[in-house]
């Protein structure tokens, strides 16, 4: 192309994770945890994925994290067990890992921390 940069397909892409059901509106790789990232979606959910040499799967589901569009979340690089996420729904939700099980599809848990 004019640009002269590579086009790259998605067969280029070292794992093509799939699970959200709709748009995938920000993802944060772990700051600790090799390989591990979120994902927040347009289907309310925060979805935890796990990335190696052999591809991606999904190991955790977070349903209704927000009762509308979860538009943004970032981890915390310093306590990597906290977690926030802000919605459509005009909230902020700040998550604590340590209470979540693995594998499992969860009810949305949210800590509420003081101001």
């Amino acid at each position: 192309g004019k640009g002269g940069g590579e086009v790259v397909t998605e067969e280029r892409a070292h794992a093509v994770l799939k699970g959200h059901t709709g748009s995938v509106e920000c993802l944060a790789w772990s700051p600790s945890e090799k390989g591990v990232l979120v994902t927040a979606s347009t289907d309310k959910s925060m979805r935890f994925w796990e990335v190696g040499e052999g591809g991606g799967r999904c190991v955790m589901v977070v349903e209704e994290a927000h009762s509308t569009d979860v538009n943004c979340l970032s981890w915390n690089a310093k306590e990597s067990h906290l977690l926030v996420s802000g919605g459509d729904d005009g909230s902020i939700k700040v998550w604590d890992l340590r209470s979540f099980k693995s594998k499992a599809s969860l009810d949305a848990k949210k800590k509420q921390r003081g101001g």
